[in-house]
Parts: C-alpha cells; structure tokens; sequence
C-alpha cells in the first residue's frame, strides 16, 4: 500500500458528503479519545446535526406495529424484567460449562 501525504487526505477528505465527514470525524476522535464526556457527546450530536446527518432519515414509528395487540402493563413489565435479568441466567449457564 502506497503511503499518502496529508495533503491528499485532506483533498479527498473535501469530497465527502457531510454525513461522511461527520463520521470521520467521529472515528478519528474515538481512535484518540477512549473517554467521552457528557458535553463531548452533546458537541459531536449538534455537529452532526449542523451536518445533516439526520436529514431525510427513515421514521422506525409505527412501522411494526401490530394493530390489535394488547398488552398489559403488568405483562409489559414482566418481559420487560425477563429481558432485562436473561442475561444473568446465560452467565450462570455459561459458568456451568467450564
């Protein structure tokens, strides 16, 4: 692989879309930064924003929906729990094993 200049990163990194620089931006900055703080992140969601990132995004609301379907708020809060502890039980499975 041929090694480049930092002027030609710079040069390609100009034609990207906005959602693209964005996302470099975010890579290179993880690759340094392990740690990201609570106003980082606020930093990093408006820039995106101030990109575009978010424009023309497909809405997920009510697109599996099921009509007809009730559920109650104590079963939703069983499976809810089920979900939440199922992990617990794969440990326990896993350590079994060994």
């Amino acid at each position: 692989m041929a090694d480049i200049t930092f002027a030609e990163i710079m040069q390609a990194a100009q034609k990207l879309s906005p959602e693209q620089k964005a996302a470099l931006v975010h890579s290179l900055k993880f690759d340094q930064e392990i740690s990201l703080t609570r106003e980082q992140a606020i930093a990093e969601l408006e820039a995106l924003r101030a990109a575009g990132a978010f424009e023309h995004v497909e809405s997920l609301y009510g697109k599996y929906a099921r009509p007809g379907v009730e559920v109650s708020e104590e079963e939703l809060g069983a499976y809810l729990h089920q979900i939440g502890t199922e992990w617990q039980q794969e440990l326990d499975d896993f350590a079994d094993t060994d």
